[in-house]
C-alpha cells in the first residue's frame, strides 16, 4: 500500500443560500441579505457577507437579526434552487477529484490526491484521449450507423444519452459485455473516463459521441435500438427552463422511431415533479408501454445518485418497452 500522503481539500460553501438568491436576482447585490424564518421563532439560514457587519449569522433568531440589521432584505428558504446550485457545484468537484464526499448541501470533502497531473484533462491526459478517442468516437455527421460492423456479436444496442461522469456506463458494460453501447455525453472529461476503460478493459462494445443526441440520431436507422438510457438527466428547475427537459414528446418521439419492437426506454431521476413529467410524456407515445418500476438492483449507484439520497431525495425509474408491431 502507498505511502504517499493523502492531499485533502476541505470545501465550504460560505452564505451558500444568500449567494444562491443574490445570483439569482442581481439587484439584491450589496444589499444585506437574510435567508430564513420570520415568524416569531424564525430563524436566519444563511446571511451574505453584508449582513454579517452588523453581527448577523446563521442560526441566529431572525428578530435578533433585524434589530441589529432593520434594513436587511429577507428572503424565505428555497430549497430546490438551492439543490440545483449545488448539483452543479458538485458537478464541477466531479471534475477535478474522483472521490467527493458531501457533508452537506454546501460543503464536502475532495480527495484530491494523485490528482496533479489530472486537472483541466492536463497535457498526458489529453494526449492519451487525442490519442485514443479517435478510435471508438462516432462522429455527428456521415452515414447511417452500421451497428453490425460497430458492435460485432453483440445481441443488441443501447443508446446511452448524458452519460455525465461515466459510472454508469462502465457499470453497465462490465456487467453486458454482449451488449453494445453508444454513449453521448458533451462533457469531455465523462467521455475520457469512458475512453479510458475502453482502452484499459479492451473492450469492443462500447463507442462513444461528443454530439448533441438529436444532432446525432439521424445517423440511427429506425428500429434499430435494444433500448435508450436516460439516467439522471438535467433537471432544469427553473420554470423558463423546463422546455430545455430532454424528456419531452418531440424528443421521445424520435427516440422510439429508432427503437426495435420490445426495446426498451429506461429514464431515472431524483427530481419528483420531472419523474412524474416524463411518466406523463411517456405513457402518451402510443408505441410504449410501462410505467414506474422498483429501482433495479443491477443499476449502477453513482456518486450523483448517492448526493441526492444523503439529501432526502427518492430516486424514480421509469421503464417503458415500445409494443410488438407498433408502427414508426
Amino acid at each position: 500500500m502507498s505511502s504517499a500522503p493523502r492531499t485533502i481539500f476541505h470545501v465550504d460553501m460560505d452564505a451558500f443560500f444568500a449567494s444562491v438568491e443574490i445570483r439569482d436576482d442581481p439587484s439584491l447585490r450589496g444589499k444585506p441579505v437574510l435567508v430564513g424564518g420570520v415568524g416569531r421563532r424564525g430563524v436566519v439560514a444563511a446571511a451574505s457577507y453584508e449582513a454579517r457587519r452588523f453581527g448577523c449569522h446563521s442560526a441566529q433568531p431572525m428578530a435578533v437579526a433585524l434589530r441589529r440589521c432593520p434594513d436587511a432584505v429577507v428572503l424565505p428558504s428555497r430549497s430546490d434552487a438551492y439543490q440545483e446550485a449545488s448539483r452543479q457545484v458538485f458537478e464541477q468537484f466531479e471534475r477535478f477529484s474522483p472521490v467527493v464526499e458531501a457533508l452537506s448541501i454546501d460543503e464536502a470533502f475532495l480527495d484530491m490526491s494523485g490528482t496533479e497531473r489530472l486537472h483541466g484533462m492536463a497535457p498526458a491526459r489529453t494526449a492519451a484521449f487525442e490519442r485514443d478517442a479517435p478510435a471508438w468516437t462516432v462522429e455527428e455527421s456521415g452515414p447511417p450507423l452500421d451497428f453490425a460492423a460497430l458492435f460485432p456479436g453483440c445481441s443488441g444496442v443501447v443508446l446511452d444519452i448524458g452519460f455525465g461522469g461515466g459510472e454508469g456506463l462502465i457499470g453497465m458494460a462490465a456487467a453486458e459485455p454482449g451488449v453494445g453501447i453508444l454513449g453521448v455525453e458533451v462533457h469531455t472529461p465523462g467521455v475520457a473516463r469512458v475512453v479510458d476503460a475502453i482502452v484499459t478493459e479492451g473492450w469492443q462494445h462500447v463507442r462513444v459521441s461528443t454530439s448533441d443526441v438529436l444532432d446525432l440520431l439521424p445517423r440511427v436507422p429506425a428500429g434499430s435500438l435494444a433500448g435508450v438510457r436516460i439516467w439522471f438527466p438535467d433537471p432544469w428547475l427553473k420554470q423558463r427552463q423546463r422546455h430545455r427537459r430532454l424528456v419531452r414528446p418531440d424528443v421521445v418521439t424520435r427516440l422510439v422511431d429508432r427503437l426495435r419492437p420490445g426495446g426498451f426506454v429506461h429514464v431515472a431521476t431524483d427530481i419528483a415533479d420531472y419523474a412524474s413529467e416524463a411518466e406523463g410524456v411517456l405513457a402518451g407515445e402510443g408505441r410504449l408501454a410501462g410505467g414506474v418500476i422498483p429501482r433495479p438492483e443491477w443499476r449502477p449507484l453513482t456518486r450523483f445518485e448517492q448526493r441526492g439520497l444523503e439529501a432526502g431525495r427518492t430516486p424514480v425509474d421509469l421503464w417503458f418497452t415500445r409494443q410488438d408491431g407498433a408502427g414508426a
